[in-house]
């Protein structure tokens, strides 16, 4: 082999060795820049599912409306309460939530308890403003007042006064005495309804009658 050879193959061998190099360089380059995609097996996506629904139960266990909130209350001991008491008023009662840094301010009004006075069993019939039940349509009771359902009920003034509050039986009502039924009215009541047939479904009952006293 002579000298002009040796050199040819040498070319050969600087070329050839430039292009692997080249090769290997332009190979890391696209494997740097290309991004590196992970592979989520069954098993993790299951887990990241359940996550996410506990995270949406979370959300709506945390979505109350505001009526049916529940607030976590600080206990106020005595020292509080006596500190406090000089602000309000003698028939009121003051009530502050605290949660976090949310206060809501509260004011209930305390009514004074009623007293009643028993007067005994009573016959109770029911009464319109129709001409079979008063004989006259205007409305207006032997007080003056304008009859009116769940109030005006009719008495012997002679026994209960007008204008005194009544309770019949386990009614919550408070019924006044505005009106008189004819004949003997003694231990007996007519509650106003209405309409007539209001009244004769009420039908005649005997209850215990109270005063209302405050």
């Amino acid at each position: 082999m002579d000298f002009k050879e040796f050199k040819k193959m040498e070319r050969r061998a600087s070329r050839t060795s430039f292009v692997y190099v080249g090769t290997l360089i332009i190979l890391l380059l696209i494997d740097l820049l290309t991004p590196i995609h992970k592979t989520i097996d069954a098993k993790e996506v299951e887990y990241k599912t359940e996550k996410a629904e506990n995270l949406s139960n979370y959300i709506n266990l945390k979505t109350y409306s505001f009526s049916n909130l529940y607030l976590p209350t600080n206990v106020i001991n005595e020292t509080e309460v006596e500190s406090q008491s000089a602000a309000i008023e003698p028939n009121e009662e003051k009530i502050v939530i605290d949660n976090n840094d949310n206060e809501i301010e509260t004011t209930t009004v305390i009514e004074p308890s009623k007293k009643y006075k028993s007067l005994g069993v009573f016959k109770i019939t029911g009464y319109c403003a129709c001409k079979k039940c008063c004989g006259k349509t205007n409305g207006i009771t032997a007080s003056g007042t304008h009859v009116t359902a769940n109030r005006t009920i009719g008495v012997d003034p002679k026994q209960i006064p007008y204008g005194t509050k009544i309770k019949i039986g386990d009614s919550d009502i408070e019924y006044v005495a505005e009106d008189c039924g004819g004949g003997d009215n003694t231990n007996h009541i007519d509650i106003y309804f209405n309409t007539h047939q209001d009244a004769l479904m009420w039908g005649v009952k005997y209850l215990e009658v109270f005063i209302i006293e405050k």
